[in-house]
């Protein structure tokens, strides 16, 4: 698309003429707007002409253009608020990727999750309910066909997209993701080990032998050995060895042991959280990063992972979908980790995503024979 220079009345104008036509159909501008355009806006002066901007398409009707940034599940909460706010045939969607928008469906099209996609868009809530539900009975008797992960799980994920928007609190999901955009202000560094990590001071220099052994790949007995002839009385040392203990089914008392001799040790508090999560005691404290990680400004890779397991454990325990939803919303977001890393955390959250709708579906629905 070729850019056109142009004045600023016009510019003004269509950027409030924007901002004022999403409002009316309940969508608030990011969290940045104000800040950002305070730089680039002018205060209303006479001497600005008011210039008439027609927004949607040729009828006024709102578009909207899914773009490569845009999650399945945001996609999909935005068209189900659409659909809330104005009817069903009252806006435009375009499934576009990043250079294609002339509104033609995007390559991935052909993926069978969008295919799925497709197949559950015009059926009724009750309908894809009903879907979701006969597809975790047959899993759960083992048939084969639906078993395969290949067919058994888009089919879920596609259905769960046309599914939580209509369940989701839109009011709760906001609260829940400016909690996390809130609590996660850390810098998040690739490198799985740090100073801090290993539980050494800040300013703690490594040999040149002990960085070239964390850049190469070594055995779980290895890292082990490693770190008790360096680093013997750190508290990461001795959390490789609970970590062994864990395999052995021996964890609790070494537990105990290590959280009362390094008390703000981070690692050690998030699995002493994940076993009382375990064990059904259930503390919100968890949730919060200074809680684990007190004033820290970094993290490194592992560290952070290891918080969003617990976070994701503990809203599993709350089968809360609104906090689930903004988390995975979130992190599908957020640049501060690698791509790898996100895939990972995500993974586990989707799962625990299918199982909580699942549980929700049952309980609110089937119970009062809505679903059959």
């Amino acid at each position: 698309m070729e850019m056109a220079e142009t004045g600023y009345p016009l510019v003004r104008n269509i950027i409030h003429a924007a901002w004022e036509f999403a409002d009316e159909i309940g969508f608030k501008p990011h969290k940045d707007f104000t800040s950002i355009t305070r730089y680039m806006l002018e205060e209303d002066l006479d001497n600005i002409p008011l210039i008439e901007i027609e927004c949607g398409d040729e009828n006024g009707k709102p578009v909207y253009v899914r773009g490569p940034l845009d999650s399945d599940a945001r996609a999909s909460q935005i068209i189900a608020h659409l659909e809330k706010t104005l009817g069903k045939d009252n806006f435009t969607v375009i499934w576009s990727d990043e250079d294609d928008c002339d509104g033609s469906w995007s390559d991935e099209e052909d993926d069978e999750e969008y295919s799925f996609y497709e197949e559950y868009f015009d059926n009724s809530f009750e309908e894809n309910a009903r879907i979701y539900l006969e597809l975790n009975e047959m899993h759960g008797d083992s048939s084969e066909e639906e078993k395969n992960a290949s067919l058994f799980f888009p089919k879920l994920e596609a259905l769960a997209e046309e599914l939580l928007p209509e369940i989701i609190n839109d009011d709760e999901f906001d609260k829940w993701l400016a909690k996390w955009e809130e609590d996660d202000t850390f810098q998040i560094s690739d490198k799985t080990y740090g100073a801090q990590m290993i539980g050494l001071p800040e300013d703690y220099v490594f040999s040149d032998e002990q960085r070239l052994f964390f850049e190469s790949e070594h055995s779980s007995k290895d890292y082990y050995n490693f770190f008790k002839k360096h680093w013997p009385n750190a508290p990461y040392t001795h959390y490789i060895n609970l970590q062994k203990s864990n395999i052995l089914g021996n964890t609790n008392k070494k537990l105990k042991k290590y959280i009362e001799q390094f008390p703000d040790y981070p690692m050690f508090k998030i699995d002493y959280y994940v076993e009382g999560i375990r064990n059904g005691e259930i503390d919100k404290k968890c949730l919060d990063a200074v809680e684990i990680f007190g004033n820290r400004k970094k993290l490194f890779i592992t560290e952070y992972i290891n918080f969003n397991i617990l976070r994701i454990g503990y809203l599993s325990s709350r089968k809360d979908l609104e906090s689930l939803d903004a988390l995975d919303y979130y992190l599908s977001e957020t640049k501060a980790i690698n791509e790898t890393a996100q895939e990972i955390i995500r993974a586990l959250l989707k799962s625990v995503q299918l199982s909580s709708l699942h549980h929700y579906l049952i309980n609110e629905f089937s119970k009062t024979k809505k679903i059959t």
